[in-house]
């Protein structure tokens, strides 16, 4: 037994010994530079850095330098490294060279914050010694306002007109979520399609990799770009170069001209992608061989994409490359518009490299997809009975001059439904559904066939029933009243020239634009929620205008109309909306429900009750 006890001491002996070998060299094989590394955890051991040894942290432009004297307390044996760590800063060294004495790191946000040293010993961590710094500059975006673009920057149109913009080099960390303030915070301005996802009017996500980018406002175009501080180059970008084409803006080319009294308007590019942010667009890659970019094009643009701001790899003449999508472009040469282009559209042009497989898709102010410019309108004949609303399952199709994406499902009263896609963030009809917490829409019709139309440049979903009629639902016609939407009438006339937010403008029934369709609630009691926004203007003054009836089918005559002396002289017209309420029921001879007063823009719920004929105007808040 003793000797069988010796040989297992001599054993653990020598594997602890190999061990610490191993440990060791494992050390010294990797003690050449600091490790940075994701770990900011610290303790374990009492082994403390000694108060002697010096050591700062200073800011310098956003750079925080760490000095400090040789460690030699790193031995190899007791001491193994060094750990610098600071997690609110994003900082965490390990030095294993007793001989480095410098570490830096940026730092973008600004603030008070502390360094942790900690020696790495066999037994872990030891207790940490405190050093604090202060970042006195912000250089993480955060919140995109005019306010934090301060230089000015100058480029010419020609010999004697030049462009102003208002910019600043930034960092901006992938997937973070923008506030948008200011003059940016509007939705007829356009944030960059191609690296940010528009998410409200006052905020977008950055969808761009994290890093320093030049932000450059134009307050005329009303249009943010953004390109990158490195290298415009492949394999992180493409650019396009050529006459004729320009970042998506909302203002037309002749205010643009107007403003500066030369130039292209929407256009601005050149053959030269090395000059500025004029004359080029900046493709950013979503993928390997694959790049992205959404322009406006002029009908007599000719442009290529290149694979730096030097002429890099100019292999892509339309005729060496397979084009899909809507079908703008001509099959040889540069690259140029054929019959099909829509001279007020954007488009997203996505290439792939490596195969020249040009995608072209149409797309809103928001990035939002449109149907293709050769895509025919036509409508399913089967309903789909699905939980997720799509618009893979959509046709495309025009109303009212308005590119439609229609659907067509089966839908239960009571059953909840989940939007994908695009339609995540549109405004389904308020009086037919309600949105659960979880982001699903429940159903609240009666159980059915319906339409969902889909208006990409509104970003909303109104409901069209199979046959409406009384006493399932009730209509109102008129004029100045529209389906409500989040997007502003700048957006839209942006697309529709003579459109707004109001679509009921000729007392008609023609299409499902023309009139609201009033969902019953209860027994003969209806419901619809409209938009004011007071754009028309009545013809013997320059005022705002609205008026409307209910009507108990869609025909425009007598026998249907309720009108104002109808609620009146019953049972009534109330409601929240008390400066609405007041001009109706100044009745005009011809019984319309006439609104003349110079009111502010309004969302309306109208119910009307016919047991006691009565009706109430309230104002509401959009969810």
């Amino acid at each position: 037994m003793k000797t069988l006890n010796n040989f297992q001491h001599k054993y653990k002996n020598m594997v602890r010994n190999i061990t610490t070998g191993i440990i060791a060299l494992c050390f010294l094989l990797t003690a050449c530079s600091p490790q940075e590394d994701d770990s900011h955890k610290l303790g374990g051991s009492q082994v403390e850095i000694p108060q002697n040894l010096k050591i700062t942290a200073v800011d310098n432009d956003n750079e925080v330098v760490i000095t400090f004297d040789p460690l030699t307390l790193i031995d190899g044996d007791d001491v193994l490294a060094v750990q610098f760590s600071s997690a609110e800063a994003g900082i965490n060294f390990t030095v294993k060279d007793a001989n480095t004495t410098v570490l830096k790191k940026k730092v973008y946000r600004s603030g008070e914050y502390t360094l942790y040293v900690a020696a790495i010993t066999r037994a872990g961590t030891g207790t940490p010694r405190e050093i604090p710094f202060t970042v006195a500059k912000n250089l993480l975006l955060e919140t995109l306002s005019e306010n934090i673009l301060p230089e000015v920057v100058k480029y010419d149109i020609d010999a004697t007109h030049q462009e102003t913009f208002y910019k600043n080099e930034l960092y901006i960390e992938r997937n973070s979520i923008i506030t948008l303030a200011g003059a940016i915070g509007n939705e007829d301005v356009i944030v960059n399609l191609d690296f940010f996802e528009r998410e409200s009017a006052a905020s977008a996500k950055f969808i761009g990799e994290s890093g320093v980018y030049s932000i450059y406002w134009n307050p005329v175009r009303k249009n943010v770009i953004i390109e990158p501080t490195t290298a415009i180059e492949a394999p992180g970008y493409y650019v396009f170069t050529g006459p004729g084409i320009g970042y998506p803006t909302t203002v037309s080319s002749d205010d643009i001209k107007a403003a500066y009294g030369a130039g292209d308007g929407r256009y601005t590019t050149e053959w030269n992608p090395g000059k500025n942010i004029r004359s080029r667009v900046v493709m950013r890659s979503t993928g390997e061989n694959t790049y992205q970019a959404t322009i406006c094009i002029n009908e007599g643009a000719t442009f290529k994409p290149f694979s730096n701001t030097n002429w890099g790899n100019d292999v892509f003449k339309a005729e060496n490359c397979t084009f899909t999508g809507s079908a703008i472009l001509k099959d040889a040469g540069d690259w140029s518009p054929n019959g099909n282009l829509d001279k007020d559209a954007y488009y997203r042009i996505t290439l792939n490299s490596s195969t020249k497989a040009v995608d072209i898709k149409k797309v809103s102010a928001t990035g939002e997809v449109l149907p293709d410019d050769t895509e025919e309108p036509s409508s399913p004949d089967t309903p789909i009975v699905s939980s997720i609303f799509s618009v893979t399952n959509a046709t495309s199709t025009e109303i009212d001059g308005e590119a439609i994406l229609s659907m067509f499902h089966t839908l239960k009263n009571g059953d909840e439904y989940t939007p994908s896609g695009g339609l995540a963030k549109a405004l389904f009809n308020v009086d037919f559904f309600t949105k659960t917490t979880d982001g699903k829409l429940k159903f609240l019709g009666e159980d059915g066939n319906y339409r969902l139309l889909y208006n990409p440049i509104r970003n909303n979903v109104i409901i069209s029933a199979e046959e409406p009629k009384n006493p399932e639902y009730m209509f109102i016609a008129g004029v100045g009243l529209g389906y409500p939407t989040k997007v502003s009438a700048a957006v839209i006339s942006s697309i529709y020239s003579d459109k707004g937010i109001a679509t009921l403008d000729n007392w008609g029934f023609a299409n499902v634009m023309e009139f609201i369709l009033m969902r019953k609630v209860s027994e003969n009691v209806y419901q619809a929620t409209v938009m004011m926004p007071f754009e028309k203007k009545y013809w013997w003054d320059e005022g705002p205008y609205a008026s409307f009836k209910v009507y108990t089918a869609t025909a425009a005559e007598a026998a249907n109309e309720k009108g104002a002396k109808f609620f009146s002289e019953a049972g009534g017209i109330t409601g929240t909306a008390t400066g609405i309420v007041t001009e109706i029921l100044d009745i005009p001879e011809d019984n319309n429900m006439d609104i003349f007063a110079k009111l502010s823009a309004a969302t309306l719920r109208i119910t009307v009750d016919m047991n006691v004929k009565s009706m109430k105007v309230d104002n509401i808040v959009l969810p």
